[in-house]
């Protein structure tokens, strides 16, 4: 029962703090037409830091290796093979330095609420952790 309270006890990181979905909101517009720039270059990048991430997680036996994989496939995985057919232009990798300058201004805002949510972990990690866990 104690195990089950401190998993409870963790915060969940808010979702505008996570570069991931801004990215996966890119992919959205773009596949709606909203918007013209092809998230494909940074979507690649996102692939590839997230195996480095994985490489390390199973590296130190993490618990969350799953729920990251899962999550990873639906807002990587999936959205990279519908991008399979398109091409990265100049334009989509500017218009990704230009997303990733803003995000980091969102970061610099929300300061406090970062250093305030330390043992805070990402929103499906949350989930799985309290929901869906497989130590019970």
């Amino acid at each position: 029962m104690k195990e089950e309270k401190k998993t409870k006890d963790i915060a969940m990181i808010r979702t505008d703090l996570i570069f991931s979905y801004w990215i996966f909101l890119w992919w959205i517009l773009y596949e709606f037409n909203l918007v013209s720039a092809n998230p494909k270059f940074i979507m690649i990048l996102g692939i590839i830091h997230n195996f480095i991430l994985l490489l390390i997680k199973i590296y130190k036996k993490s618990d969350s290796v799953l729920p990251f994989i899962i999550i990873n496939f639906f807002i990587k995985i999936i959205p990279i093979i519908s991008l399979l057919n398109t091409t990265i232009q100049y334009n989509d990798i500017i218009i990704t330095v230009y997303l990733f300058l803003v995000y980091l201004v969102w970061l610099i805002v929300n300061y406090k609420t970062i250093i305030n949510s330390k043992k805070a972990i990402p929103p499906f990690e949350h989930f799985f952790k309290n929901n869906l866990s497989l130590e019970k």
